[in-house]
């Protein structure tokens, strides 16, 4: 039986991928088997070598702002799955501390 969790053949478009939850998303894609595009507004060094630590090749778009993201997915439509994981989504709809 083939596990059911295996993303094997499968794109991920992860953005806030540099640090905390969007990163931990993306290495686990890349563990799972996935071809990981990590995405954030600042350095994604330590999100790429850890994707690269799974055996896995990682993309990278850093200062992506949302609406890029969004477009971008629109015209790689390879990709399978897309999470965004964003800090600064709370600001964008009205939600604050």
């Amino acid at each position: 039986m083939s596990d059911p969790f295996r993303l094997d053949g499968k794109v991920a478009l992860v953005t806030g991928a540099n640090t905390g939850i969007g990163q931990a998303i993306a290495i686990g894609f890349a563990r799972a088997g996935a071809e990981v595009i990590a995405a954030g507004r600042s350095s994604l060094d330590q999100t790429l070598d850890l994707i690269a630590a799974e055996g896995r090749e990682p993309d990278a778009w850093e200062s992506l702002e949302l609406r890029c993201a969004i477009d971008a997915f629109e015209q790689q439509l390879y990709a399978t799955l897309l999470v965004f994981v964003a800090g600064f989504l709370g600001g964008l709809l009205g939600f604050h501390k």
